[in-house]
């Protein structure tokens, strides 16, 4: 069970007491704070296995467990957060905390995942990767050696800043889902119940921004990397940009801008379209005068209409003779039938028998599992019978150790005590006093001393630390460069092998997909000629495929990635030649991708599922494939017939991002660039890699060496680049390695002064004497501690004896224990025989299946191939049955004998006749839909032109109003700002002021520690303290000037002293006291004992981090 409250503890079985409150520890039976207690839960127990996993944190705030069912304050925002819950996520495998709704303090040592939680906060609640500074992609965010992760958040939904409270209830849970393999990042807003209300961003966004949770603002979330960069930058436009992004005036700034920018845009196309409504007022005009001078030609028109008359059974006729060619096609069709179900029901005979012989293995190995089961709950039992004899045994051996520590303090306490009352009865010489008062003297001049040292050795090795972690992260960065420097040079020397090997076999194009592929071609030829081979392997499949259209030959290779390097097998057999193949030529290097599946004579029918769209085609269509194997594969492995090729990504996001206009069978589409997009519901796009020049598909050998040498010539540039960078490191590295030492040698000296003092002084002080005390106050004391010494000899006795018997006990339940694995091991020997025979049989199976899979395809083919041809004659013969109505609706049935296209020609001459005649003005019913069609347009475009230029002056106009009231705003938050950051300075009478000049975008802060002292034109030029208060003062100020429900601030004290760092601490906890409506939440590596927990004030403390090999690997 995790508790929160202090340490780990083990849940033991409470069925009847889970409302009853825990029983207080040793330590607080004794006075000191409470440090243990247990916190029901509603969720069932976990398992050992699944406790030793997960993260545990713990937490003292002297209030008891945190509960869900507590009385929710009323003086509190919504939004606050409530709970987070991470799995898998960073350093955590399962990761939960409960917040205060007023104040909280996370306590850990680097590297115990502090900032994990925050992280968490900013990418469970919709932040980006970059928002956090701690990766740019989420899938980093995945623990190492696991595929998800999952963030949970609960916000209190209560009061009147509550988002849809009648469905959500009292608090809304977030969750976010992170996936390594899939690539989905999705999330799921559920209610207070657990129940899913929507999975969509979009419900997200509008929740935070009900509650104005801002996870992309830094003043809001400051995590350590940003407060770094603030202290170390000391550009006043950095901080400027700092007070606009807190304040959110940025982003309004940029809203006005992008809203002026689309307005131009739209001036722009409105005058446009007035240039355009202009020639359609011309054409307009000219159709007016054409409709009159149109003239008929009737005796055309009537030869026409016989014309068509018998166009119409001429196409009637042809119909039936399609639709009796169908016919006799279907009788041929049906007589295969019988034969290919024969076999196929041969097949499934000897699959049903070999089934009964699996099922009856099976049930032998089934009784054999359920006996080993049996045996392994029982040695489960007896092993947990061990450990808690086992944890009896050294809980007692831990008492005895207790009480053995305290008889010999007692015994020393003892010692001390006859030595005093010897040295009282020592002490009565006259001069008692006046040696006593020489020796303070002396002592007093020595501490003195010793307190200066101590001052310089303190600055010293503050500067010492500093030097040593700028020597480490140059190392780190030294050890990178130089890594990165031996990468491009195995990149050149690959890439130089790789050219050699193209200029020495320009005639042999297999040597476009590696140097080694010819002597792998040679290799299988005579592996298939010595009958290693059952069936000839194809590969690499790239040199099977050809283009169409040789412009998508870049992006169609994106798509395809390395599957166009691998090679195609018929079985597992013919793998394993071809491994052992590529081992004898590659070596060590990286072996292509072997793709077994069961080889074809036929290529697949992909009608049925193959994507269909109007002037697109897919991949599959526009590939020449040369051999059936490869053909198939590629259908099987990348589903090209689902493929989409779509030019341009404008055209591909019209299409895709609608569910209306997204083709039938269409799983994903592709663009020249290489962008990718995926169909809608789910739509999304993903940008390709850039590659404009193909490096497989259809490439020469000329281009395949141009493009080589493109790459070598790039690598190239990159180790110049690496070389300047090590050079410029290296150099700093010798500079900071220099002083480090220098200083090292100066705290060397000063601790053999501070050891000389601290010498001197224990010597003077041992010689120092006490005043006279009574000899029968010590005599007392001394009987009392000989009593109390005797009484624990007596209690240590009696626990000896204890722990010799519970020493046997755990020899027995060992003993017992190894007899019952003994058992489980005979009945495991038994069993491995049944698993070959089960393992036998299963083989045979697959064969058989494999067998029965191609009478079935073969049986399914043709039953496809007959339904297909009764569809096309059904769908025939009502083509013909709706031809030979039509042509009766027209006129009595004709039996000619032409066929349709001779009629069709003869009809289309006679109305190019009558056209030509009508050239000069044109037909009239024509010129008369016209004339009306364009008129009416031209009218309703120039009453839409003349509303819009309107609507465009008033934006404008509103625009203009809004920006004036914008700058009103940024100055009213400037003023805010700056006085509230006076407010904090007066309390420990500092001055000093923001000045922010919005025209030059600069901000600078001058602080001054006093009121006689000039203000400070930088903050790095005062003493650590004073700017630690000035830059904590200016984060308290922009808090004021913004308005979320939680604060998060990490790592604000790590390079404070004590003092500084006690006022910092009072001045946070006297600012969350006021604003009782907020929640804050303080991250921290210090020590917070100086604090006191309280109902408003939380303390989570984090579980050390564990460095240990073991735990490492």
């Amino acid at each position: 069970m995790r508790n929160l409250n202090g340490d780990l503890l083990k849940r033991k079985p409470q069925p009847d007491n889970s409302d009853r409150p825990a029983k207080k520890s040793r330590a607080s039976e004794n006075g000191q704070s409470p440090s243990e207690e247990y916190r029901p839960e509603k969720r069932s127990r976990k398992s050992e296995d699944e406790q030793s996993t997960s993260q545990k944190c713990r937490r003292d705030d002297g209030s008891g467990g945190f509960s869900f069912n507590e009385a929710i304050r009323d003086d509190t925002k919504a939004g606050i957060i409530e709970r987070i819950h991470m799995r898998n996520f960073m350093c955590h495998s399962s990761m939960e905390v409960f917040l205060n709704p007023r104040t909280n303090f996370i306590v850990g040592k680097n590297g115990s995942g502090k900032s994990a939680i925050l992280t968490a906060v900013i990418v469970g609640l919709g932040g980006k990767a970059s928002a956090t500074n701690r990766g740019s992609s989420l899938k980093e965010f995945i623990k190492k050696g696991m595929n998800t992760a999952t963030i949970e958040i609960t916000l209190r939904n209560t009061g009147h800043c509550s988002y849809k409270k009648s469905q959500y209830g009292d608090r809304i849970i977030v969750t976010r889902i992170i996936s390594n393999t899939t690539g989905y990042c999705g999330y799921k807003v559920k209610t207070e119940q657990g129940e899913v209300v929507s999975s969509k961003k979009e419900e997200l966004d509008r929740i935070v921004s009900a509650f104005n949770i801002q996870v992309d603002n830094p003043v809001s979330l400051l995590n350590q990397d940003a407060a770094r960069t603030f202290l170390n930058s000391t550009d006043p436009r950095d901080k400027y940009k700092l007070f606009m992004k807190a304040t959110q005036l940025e982003q309004i700034e940029q809203m006005y801008e992008e809203s002026m920018s689309d307005k131009r845009w739209a001036m722009a196309m409105v005058n446009s379209k007035k240039e355009a409504l202009h020639v359609a007022k011309n054409e307009v005009t000219e159709l007016g005068h054409k409709w009159r001078a149109v003239q008929s030609l009737s005796s055309y028109r009537k030869k026409s209409r016989e014309l068509e008359n018998e166009l119409y059974w001429a196409v009637a006729v042809s119909e039936e003779k399609v639709a009796e060619n169908l016919k006799q096609d279907l009788e041929s069709q049906r007589a295969q039938h019988p034969a290919l179900q024969h076999d196929a029901d041969k097949e499934a005979k000897l699959e049903q028998k070999l089934n009964l012989l699996f099922k009856e293995v099976e049930q032998q190995i089934n009784e054999i599992m359920s006996r080993l089961s049996e045996c392994e709950a029982q040695y489960k039992g007896s092993r947990e019978e061990v450990n808690r004899r086992k944890e009896n045994y050294g809980r007692k051996m831990q008492e005895l150790k207790t009480l053995q520590s305290r008889i010999c303090r007692m015994e020393s306490n003892i010692n001390t005590l006859l030595q005093e009352i010897d040295k009282i009865k020592n002490n009565s010489g006259p001069d008692y006093a006046a040696r006593r008062q020489r020796i303070c003297h002396e002592i007093q001049e020595l501490e003195n001393k010793h307190a200066d040292v101590q001052a310089t050795l303190k600055t010293n090795k503050h500067h010492y630390f500093q030097l040593s972690a700028n020597v480490q992260k140059l190392k780190s960065e030294e050890y990178s460069l130089k890594q990165e420097l031996q990468e491009n040079l195995r990149k050149i020397e690959q890439k130089q092998r790789e050219i050699q090997a193209l200029k020495r076999d320009t005639d042999n194009s297999l040597t476009v997909f590696g140097a080694w592929v010819p002597r792998v071609a040679q290799k299988i030829e005579e592996a298939f000629k010595q009958r290693k081979f059952r069936k000839m392997p194809r590969g690499p499949v790239g040199a099977y495929i050809k283009l169409e259209d040789s412009s998508w030959a870049p992006a169609v290779e994106s798509f395809l990635g390395p599957f166009l390097r691998s090679y195609c097998v018929d079985s597992s057999h013919d793998a394993a030649v071809l491994t052992q193949i590529f081992n004898e030529v590659l070596g060590k290097e990286r072996k292509p991708v072997i793709n077994t599946s069961r080889f074809f004579d036929k290529i697949h029918n992909v009608s049925r599922f193959a994507v269909q769209a109007d002037g697109y085609r897919s991949i599959l269509d526009s590939l020449i494939v040369s051999d059936v194997i490869v053909y198939n594969s590629l259908v099987d492995q990348r589903e090209v017939e689902t493929i989409l090729l779509i030019p341009t990504s404008r055209e591909a996001c019209e299409i895709m991002s609608n569910a209306r206009q997204v083709p039938r069978n269409c799983k994903r589409a592709i663009t020249k660039k290489g962008d990718q997009f995926y169909p809608d519901p789910n739509y999304r796009m993903y940008a390709g890699d850039g590659n404009t020049r193909a490096r497989y598909l259809q490439v020469s050998m000329q281009n395949a060496i141009s493009t080589a040498e493109d790459h070598l010539k790039g690598h190239h540039f990159q180790k110049g680049e690496v070389e300047k960078q090590l050079k410029v490191v290296q150099e700093q590295l010798q500079t900071n390695s220099n002083e480090l030492r220098e200083t090292g040698a100066v705290i060397e000296k000063l601790n053999k002064e501070d050891l000389s003092f601290m010498t001197k002084l224990t010597r003077l002080k041992d010689m120092e004497e006490p005043e006279p005390n009574s000899i029968a106050t010590l005599t007392a004391e001394l009987e009392e501690h000989t009593r109390k010494k005797d009484e624990i000899c007596k209690e240590r006795d009696a626990l000896q004896a204890e722990c010799q018997r519970l020493k046997h006990e755990v020899e027995k339940a060992e003993e017992k224990s190894l007899k019952i694995r003994d058992t489980s091991t005979a009945i495991q020997v038994k069993e491995r025989p049944l698993r070959a025979k089960r393992e036998s049989v299963q083989n045979e199976l697959k064969e058989i299946l494999s067998r029965k899979i191609f009478q079935e395809e073969r049986l399914k083919e043709l039953c496809q191939k007959i339904q297909q041809i009764e569809t096309q004659l059904h769908k025939q013969q009502e083509v013909a049955k709706k031809a030979v109505e039509d042509g009766t609706k027209i006129c009595p049935r004709i039996d000619t004998k032409r066929p349709p296209k001779i009629v069709e020609r003869e009809l289309n001459e006679c109305k190019n006749y009558m056209e030509s005649m009508e050239k000069h003005s044109g037909a009239f019913e024509e010129i008369c839909v016209s004339y009306h069609e364009k008129k009416t347009k031209y009218e309703q475009i120039a009453e839409d032109i003349r509303l819009l230029e309107k609507e465009l002056a008033h934006m404008e106009d509103m625009i203009r109003a809004r920006k004036k009231t914008f700058y009103a705003i940024q100055k009213l938050s400037s003023v805010r700002v700056q006085h509230m950051f006076q407010s904090l300075l007066h309390q420990r009478n500092y001055t000093g002021k923001i000045m922010i000049d919005h025209s030059e975008q600069t901000l600078e802060i001058r602080v001054s520690p006093s009121e006689k002292r000039e203000m400070a034109a930088e903050t790095k030029s005062l003493s650590g303290g004073e700017r630690s208060y000035a830059t904590v003062s200016f984060i308290m100020a922009l808090w004021d000037a913004i308005d979320p429900p939680f604060y998060f601030l990490d790592e604000f004290d790590v390079f404070m002293d004590k003092v500084n760092r006690r006022v910092i601490l009072d001045l946070l906890l006297a600012h969350s006291q006021q604003k009782t409506n907020y929640q804050f939440v303080f991250l921290t590596p210090q020590d917070t004992s100086a604090i006191q927990s309280s109902a408003d004030v939380r303390i989570h403390r984090m579980q050390d981090p564990c460095r240990s090999k073991s735990n490492t690997q």
